[in-house]
């Protein structure tokens, strides 16, 4: 809720975001939070193995937004 009051400050009326496909505890959380998914990309960034290496990371991701015109927070609403 923090970060949606700072972008809301900043005179911004969505929040935006990009969830991996395979996490759905993210996913569950931000659909309770009232993000809609308007989107999907393929995403990569460089990922440290258990022995040191570092390789590239290759995942799709979901992008996800919701509307902060709204002054209550989805959450705080029955449903």
């Amino acid at each position: 809720m923090h970060a949606e009051e700072v972008v809301r400050d900043h005179g911004c009326d969505r929040c935006t975001l990009a969830v991996e496909e395979s996490n759905d505890g993210a996913l569950r959380l931000y659909r309770r939070l009232g993000y809609d998914v308007f989107g999907t990309e393929a995403a990569e960034w460089e990922q440290e193995s258990p022995d040191g290496r570092t390789y590239l990371y290759r995942c799709q991701c979901l992008l996800m937004q919701r509307c902060l015109l709204d002054s209550h927070d989805s959450a705080d609403r029955p449903g």
